[in-house]
């Protein structure tokens, strides 16, 4: 038996596309956006749920505005400001930031998000674009874990985390 994700209650959501905005990382077309879609010119970066960070390239993106040389430097700034987000003078995302490279590989990785984050138990970072701060609660009492997957095998293999499971299971075929 698997389960590909552990559980934890929430102490907070992070909104993201707001801490971009509130960063000057993220423009909107108009003063209330409403979606995704209401991303203005002039904008470096913005989030999708879950976890994800993409940089508005140009040439990729209809809005893009960020040069191919100035990548590396813009994620790299990114990456290190996320790191610094706290709520209540806790770090939300000491796990880990990954980027795209570390993750992800193939003749679609043009597609992958540039930044990946793990966040502390109970922060759950989404991509709404809509919230008046940076941290906020809807309704959800609880959320996804990526390091307390629950595993079970008959024959007494154990498993830590969601990524040790893919090879125990292909070791297991």
């Amino acid at each position: 038996m698997l389960s590909d994700h552990g559980f934890t209650k929430i102490k907070t959501e992070v909104y993201l596309n707001r801490w971009l905005h509130e960063n000057g990382y993220l423009k909107f077309q108009k003063e209330k956006p409403e979606n995704i879609m209401d991303i203005g010119q002039g904008s470096t970066a913005f989030a999708l749920d879950p976890s994800r960070i993409y940089i508005n390239l140009k040439g990729k993106y209809p809005l893009g505005t960020i040069v191919a040389s100035d990548y590396a430097q813009v994620r790299q700034e990114l990456k290190e400001g996320l790191e610094s987000l706290s709520f209540n003078d806790r770090n939300i995302i000491p796990k880990k930031i990954y980027f795209k490279e570390e993750l992800y590989n193939g003749p679609h990785m043009n597609q992958a998000p540039d930044l990946v984050m793990l966040s502390n138990h109970g922060y759950d970072l989404k991509g709404k674009v809509n919230s008046h701060s940076v941290f906020g609660r809807t309704n959800l009492m609880g959320m996804h874990t990526q390091d307390d997957a629950f595993f079970f095998s008959s024959n007494g293999i154990q498993c830590k985390s969601i990524f040790d499971a893919k090879s125990i299971i292909l070791t297991s075929i």
